[in-house]
């Protein structure tokens, strides 16, 4: 939230080129991240079953091997990264030339943020096998928040990029520090380390699906940016980055969830308690975002105007509706998608992916090359679809009964109130000129959707467990 409150700030004073720059090494971080062959997921799953069988031994075993093979693969990927950054990264990529000495020195110092970003995974993920989440969301969030404010801060100043960016890295090597030292409070057992070779093979296993899985998916994710960055000028991708970026941050809820839930859906597998936990993650998840989802359609003009200006929010409008949509079925599938990788079938989606890539470089290079900022978000909304309903299709294969408990557990009477909603902010949004008062009509509608769902969609025994929760809160 942090970073969308801060996003038209730092356009403005960064500037497109400089703004633009940065959403390309954000991107090329993103991309490093492969090196961790998801191998802190891994981690969480067995460590979980250790955690639950009091095996403290290999607890402290599956721990230090994971982290020692990380902090490995984070030197390689420092190393790499470095001899890119001072070598082709300028020649390859439309930098302007008055840029280049700042975007070299910006790129060293991310090389050496993604080896403390890499190796800090493995304490992460003991954590969230303990499932504290609460640590782990409160270092990661304060970390995220901190980078956009110090950004925010330096950008006004009128410091560049490559302080900007050390500024990140400072507060990277501050999370990998307190990670550790709240792993050491939470299991007194590693305070020995200890390596065991036996423990790589399981790893390797399930860490190794998933970093093929990782690697297409990371390549997949940023390839848009890449994309509008090799065939149009790099102010373009300002435009493109922005709402994309808008939609990402939004899709910290999702993962948020899946997080939480996934050493539980581990630890049961089939059980009918897992698979209900699942239906009732399905359902929130569809009637938290879709609404979020239909006003940044119906409305999404109108949002980056007031944030951003006029002139923004025509070039980028188009991207922002139709990446919104593409986050509702990103949102639901991710979920599917963490419970499919629970029951083990990391194999399945892996295979997925590399028949994904091409298909999606294809389209992003033909729409792109032919629509522009638009087609590329026409692209991106495909692959969204394609992958939600792949995985959907593959639970209901596992699972037979997949959809016969979303629908014992409410689903199609959230759709079809859903589906009001829908309709309901459609017809007030092209209906009536004064936006003031669309804002008031649909802020009213909004009010008796969330008493439909109350009363309507969701059953007692929810009712009860969220009004426990929010007494609580009080």
């Amino acid at each position: 939230l942090v970073g969308i409150v801060v996003l038209p700030f730092l356009i403005r004073w960064l500037g497109d080129e400089r703004f633009g720059l940065l959403m390309l090494i954000w991107a090329i971080q993103g991309y490093m991240e492969f090196l961790s062959l998801r191998l802190g997921v891994a981690l969480v799953k067995f460590a979980s079953e250790a955690i639950i069988k009091g095996e403290e031994r290999r607890l402290a075993h599956l721990t230090w091997t994971t982290t020692t093979l990380l902090g490995a693969l984070g030197s390689f990927g420092a190393f790499a990264l470095g001899i890119f950054a001072l070598f082709p990264f300028t020649k390859i990529f439309h930098i302007p030339p008055q840029l280049g000495n700042e975007a070299r020195v910006a790129l060293l110092l991310t090389a050496l943020l993604v080896f403390f970003e890499i190796t800090s995974i493995g304490f992460r993920g003991l954590l969230q096998a303990f499932q504290r989440f609460d640590l782990v969301n409160l270092v990661y969030g304060v970390g995220g928040s901190l980078r956009y404010l110090i950004a925010l801060v330096l950008a006004e100043a009128g410091y560049h990029l490559d302080i900007i960016i050390l500024a990140f890295l400072v507060i990277q090597i501050l999370q990998f520090i307190i990670y550790f030292f709240l792993c050491l409070k939470i299991s007194p057992a590693i305070k020995s380390m200890s390596l065991e070779l036996k423990e790589l093979k399981p790893l390797i296993w399930f860490g190794g699906w998933l970093s093929i899985s990782q690697i297409i998916g990371t390549a997949t994710q940023y390839l848009d940016r890449f994309v509008v960055g090799l065939l149009l000028p790099i102010g373009h991708l300002t435009y493109y980055a922005t709402p994309v970026e808008i939609v990402n941050r939004l899709g910290m809820l999702s993962q948020s969830v899946n997080r939480a839930m996934f050493p539980s859906l581990s630890a049961l597998s089939k059980d009918q308690r897992t698979l209900q936990l699942y239906a009732s993650a399905m359902k929130f998840m569809l009637i938290l975002v879709a609404p979020i989802v239909f006003i940044i359609v119906f409305l999404g003009q109108d949002i980056l105007r007031l944030y951003i200006g006029e002139d923004f929010a025509l070039k980028s409008a188009p991207v922002l509706q139709l990446v919104a949509i593409g986050f509702l079925f990103e949102a639901l599938g991710s979920i599917v998608h963490n419970y499919v990788l629970a029951l083990g079938y990391p194999d399945a989606v892996a295979k997925f992916h590399l028949l994904e890539l091409p298909l999606y470089a294809g389209l992003a290079y033909e729409f792109t090359k032919g629509m522009g900022i638009e087609g590329m978000g026409f692209a991106w909304l495909l692959r969204r679809i394609l992958e939600a309903s792949y995985v959907f299709y593959l639970l209901q294969k596992v699972l037979p009964q997949n959809i016969h408990t979303l629908i014992l557990n409410g689903m199609g009477r959230a759709l079809a109130t859903i589906g009001l909603l829908a309709l309901f902010i459609a017809i007030v949004s092209w209906t009536i000129e004064l936006r003031l008062l669309v804002w008031v009509i649909v802020s009213m509608g909004m009010m008796g959707y969330a008493i439909l769902i109350w009363s309507k969609v969701f059953n007692f025994a929810e009712r009860r467990g969220l009004t426990s929760i929010i007494t609580e809160k009080r």
